[in-house]
């Protein structure tokens, strides 16, 4: 009623019609459409479902979520899209028991699920099953596993990962099996006890922190499970979970074994322990329970955020702090904590505490501050493993008020995950765990040590945005826009790598690499002919695939794949924003400028936007007038004279 009266008085205050009661009445109806930050959309999913669900987005927005029916005792995979509608639903293999099945949604469109089968003549076993997300209700493909209570991650290409208890090997042991899509099983790796950690990097990697006998280890294999290297003694007695950080390190949390307390323990990318990285979390008499979880963020004041229920021998609490990288408390908070945490874009770090009332709560992950809250309505718990957010700032989650499961879509300003996910296996790729945008890549040139990145991001920015803050005419981005700052071997060439998406089909020779410095300049860089880190020359940048194999100039992209982006910058070289002796700043973005060729192999050229270096010719008064003023005065001067 008080809308309508609101609408009958801006209409009669311009006399009942006319332009600006029209554009009036247009904002009042977008301003009271508009959407804030804790807003909940509730869509209703079933009344029969029991233990644990999960849920995974699709590249559309689709939301797929996967519970077991408690009835039937299948797994229950449900497709809705981004506004709450139903889109269809789905059987899958038998499941049973909490954290029994998992689902994981590949760049091709594929949705890929794990579940339980059940042999009355034989250990419990695994089956693996692939679908296509229509309504089409038989799998594409399914395989067995001999892995229980399995979860699977995505790696390159086809790789698919099921890591789980092997109940064929006595006494049970985890693994993890490797498929090829339409394959069979490829390849396995067995590491003893009870694991608390895995974790794929670009290359395809797999890094796994596990609990054994009364310590704990870490292992590293490669994209085919061949053994890397092993951390055979920790220092940790219990694991209880694990992420992954810059330049392929790990960081693992458990009990430590000489003191009653929570550490976490940082390992670099060749298994050695980074003393510098590791540290207690709690205080003496405080270990935290297996109901915790952290995260890893891009700021070097506040890297590691760690939340759970701490038990003091008597009582237990909630625990929610965050640690800089070097170990020194950035923030803590008493009266907030929980069993989850996920790390927005624009550093909101979201906490979801099914231990207190089913809450999610926002803080600002830089200074601890809360922002705001929601609390799951219909006196719903929430489920801890099911989280997701999505890049248009939804954060979806799932709660059970013992008679229905509900599915919460929160209205968030994150507008998606902090830099790029890296898909954490035994979490079943909740897309919690972060990494920073810009990574050292692997191979340097001879005498220069691995860049140290202390902070990067990426924003999405649109051709309109770049004309006015760069003065970049016709240039349209296919990337983000990539910045970083690091510290790097001084007055040489360093070399860092950068994962995208968002490529367009097409040949190489198409993009271009554009340079912003500053407000009044712009480079675009060269080609390299090859991936060799020796040869590498200051503002060369090139494309390789998610295996390391290097990508030429005119071979054809696929829309959608991962590559990875490479980039070549010496340090006080005109590609270096930063001045400073010793550390790089380095904004770039990949796209196509209109007209122009791309940036072609050790080719050098002007303003259409190929490589070389070209003035900036939207800026207004920037340095080409003051080039061109530069040329007049001398003739100025002169003229005055006579």
């Amino acid at each position: 009623m008080k809308k309508k009266w609101m609408l009958r008085r801006v209409y009669e205050f311009f006399g009942g019609g006319g332009t600006c009661a029209l554009m009036l009445l247009s904002l009042f109806f977008a301003s009271t459409a508009l959407a804030k930050n804790g807003d909940v959309r509730e869509t209703f999913l079933g009344a029969d479902l029991e233990q644990s669900a999960y849920i995974s987005l699709g590249a559309d927005g689709t939301v797929y979520i996967l519970n077991q029916n408690a009835t039937s005792q299948k797994g229950l995979l449900q497709a809705f899209s981004s506004t709450g509608d139903y889109l269809w639903k789905k059987k899958t293999a038998s499941v049973d028991g909490p954290a029994a099945c998992r689902l994981a949604v590949g760049s091709n469109g594929k949705i890929y699920v794990v579940g339980n089968e059940h042999d009355p003549s034989g250990p419990p076993t695994g089956n693996l099953q692939a679908f296509k997300a229509d309504k089409s209700p038989e799998p594409l493909w399914s395989n067995n596993t001999t892995l229980y209570e399995g979860s699977l991650a995505l790696g390159t290409g086809n790789s698919i990962y099921v890591y789980g208890w092997n109940t064929v090997i006595q006494p049970r042991t985890f693994s993890i099996e490797y498929f090829e899509d339409k394959a069979t099983r490829k390849g396995s790796a067995t590491f003893g006890g009870w694991a608390a950690g895995a974790f794929l990097d670009m290359s395809g990697n797999i890094y796994v922190g596990a609990t054994h006998g009364y310590g704990s280890k870490a292992q590293c294999f490669n994209s085919t499970l061949g053994g890397k290297w092993n951390h055979d003694s920790l220092g940790l007695s219990f694991l209880i979970d694990g992420a992954m950080g810059a330049a392929n390190s790990i960081h693992l949390i458990g009990k430590s074994d000489a003191k009653d307390l929570s550490t976490l323990i940082t390992l670099n990318a060749t298994g050695d322990k980074d003393e510098t990285s590791s540290f207690d979390v709690t205080e003496e008499g405080q270990v935290l329970t297996g109901h915790s979880s952290f995260v890893v963020g891009n700021n070097e004041n506040a890297t590691f955020f760690v939340t759970g229920i701490v038990n003091n021998g008597t009582s237990t609490e909630l625990f929610l702090k965050a640690f800089s990288s070097q170990g020194q408390e950035a923030w803590s908070n008493s009266t907030m904590g929980g069993s989850t945490l996920v790390l927005g874009k624009d550093k909101t770090l979201y906490c979801l505490s099914p231990e207190v009332n089913g809450t999610v709560w926002a803080i600002d992950s830089l200074t601890g501050e809360y922002q705001w809250s929601v609390t799951l309505t219909n006196n719903a718990v929430l489920l801890e493993d099911a989280v997701a957010l999505d890049k248009d700032g939804t954060l979806y989650v799932v709660g059970d008020n013992g008679t229905a499961r509900i599915l919460y879509a929160i209205e968030t300003a994150s507008k998606g995950l902090a830099d790029s996910p890296w898909p954490k296996v035994f979490n079943n790729n909740r897309n919690t765990s972060r990494r920073l945008v810009a990574e050292p890549s692997p191979e340097q040139p001879e005498g220069v040590k691995p860049p140290r990145v202390m902070s990067s991001t990426k924003d999405e920015k649109t051709k309109a945005d770049l004309e006015k803050e760069y003065g970049s005419k016709d240039f349209t981005p296919y990337t983000e826009l990539f910045s970083f700052k690091a510290e790097v071997t001084p007055d040489k060439i360093s070399i860092f790598q950068f994962e995208t998406d968002n490529l367009p089909a097409g040949k190489v020779s198409n993009l271009n690499c554009l340079k912003l410095v500053g407000k009044t300049r712009k480079y675009a860089k060269q080609y390299a002919s090859n991936d060799n880190a020796a040869q590498a020359q200051d503002g060369d940048w090139w494309l390789v695939h998610g295996n390391g194999t290097y990508i030429g100039f005119n071979e054809s992209l696929t829309a959608g794949t991962t590559y990875l982006v490479k980039l070549a910058i010496k340090d006080n070289g005109p590609y270096d924003e930063d001045t400073t002796n010793g550390t790089i700043t380095d904004p770039f973005v990949l796209g196509k400028t209109a007209g122009g060729s791309g940036s072609g192999s050790g080719s050098s050229s002007g303003n259409d936007g190929s490589s070389g270096c070209s003035l900036n010719p939207g800026a207004t008064f920037g340095l080409e007038w003051l080039l061109l003023a530069g040329v007049g005065l001398p003739w100025m001067r002169r003229r005055f004279r006579k």
